[in-house]
Parts: C-alpha cells; sequence; structure tokens
C-alpha cells in the first residue's frame, strides 16, 4: 500500500485511499473543479485494487457527501466487482434519498448490471415514472399559470 503524507487542517495525516475519501467527503464547499483535481491526484496517486478495497469497504452508507464521493470513485473505477458490490449496498439501504439512489441505479444501468437484478431494474423503472409524473406536474402548473386559469380575477373599475 503507498501512502503519502500531508497537512491537513493542523494535523499531519499519512495519505491513503480512505484519508482522501474522508478529506474530499469534508469539504463539500470545494468547487467542481477543486473537487476533480483531488479526484484525480487519488486515482493517480494509489493503485487501483487499493481504491476499489477504499470503496468496497464504505458501501453501506451512500447518504451525504461520503455516498457522493463514492459514487464518483466507482464510475472512474469502472470495475464490474464494484458495480455488483453497488447493487448490493443498494438492496440494503431500502430508505435512500430518491436523488442518490437515481445516480447509483444509473451507474449500474450504464453499466449494464442493473438487468442482472431484477429488484432494481423494477425501482429503476418506478423511480423513472415518478420523475416522468413529476415533470408532467411541472408542465401542468406551467400550462395553468400561461392561461391564467386559477388566478384571482381583476377588480372592475366602476
Amino acid at each position: 500500500m503507498r501512502s503519502r503524507s500531508t497537512t491537513y487542517g493542523e494535523k499531519l495525516v499519512t495519505e491513503t485511499p480512505e484519508s482522501c475519501i474522508d478529506i474530499i467527503r469534508d469539504h463539500p464547499e470545494w468547487t467542481a473543479s477543486e473537487r476533480a483535481e483531488q479526484f484525480d491526484r487519488m486515482i493517480r496517486s494509489f493503485e487501483p485494487d487499493r481504491l476499489r478495497l477504499a470503496v468496497s469497504k464504505r458501501l453501506d452508507d451512500l447518504t451525504g457527501s461520503l455516498g457522493e464521493v463514492l459514487l464518483h470513485l466507482i464510475d472512474a473505477l469502472d470495475d464490474p466487482g464494484l458495480f455488483e458490490a453497488l447493487a448490493e449496498s443498494i438492496e440494503n439501504q431500502p430508505g435512500l434519498p430518491a436523488d442518490r439512489l437515481w445516480e447509483a441505479l444509473n451507474l449500474l444501468h450504464q453499466s449494464g448490471v442493473l438487468d442482472a437484478h431484477p429488484e432494481l431494474s423494477e425501482r429503476w423503472d418506478e423511480l423513472a415514472e415518478s420523475l416522468d409524473e413529476e415533470a408532467s406536474l411541472d408542465q401542468l402548473v406551467e400550462q395553468i399559470e400561461d392561461d391564467g386559469v386559477g388566478r384571482a380575477p381583476r377588480a372592475r373599475g366602476y
């Protein structure tokens, strides 16, 4: 395992994939380019097997900024074993927020792994359908607002 030392806040940290994941997780205020720079540095600094191990150990919690970091790494590593581990993780976290569930299922869909998991495929279809319904409701609200339906009548001046 390759590791390096760096300063993080006031402490000296030996960089490991786990500590790098934590640092990115702990800085949601970073811009997209700052986050991308850190991901690139991490991917260049560690062996893929070491990164896969660090990600797979943490898949039991896909919520919050940790989940975002893990999904980004799974996408970057493009490893069939990680996609399978992600599928299992999603099955064990039925209460995932819809946006995170969508991101995770989309990764599985793009990787071709989703088809091997009927329950997850069903959740993907349900989520897509509910998003379509929300879009339809948004369109209906917009149409109603454009047509003037639901507006208070204008007072007549006498």
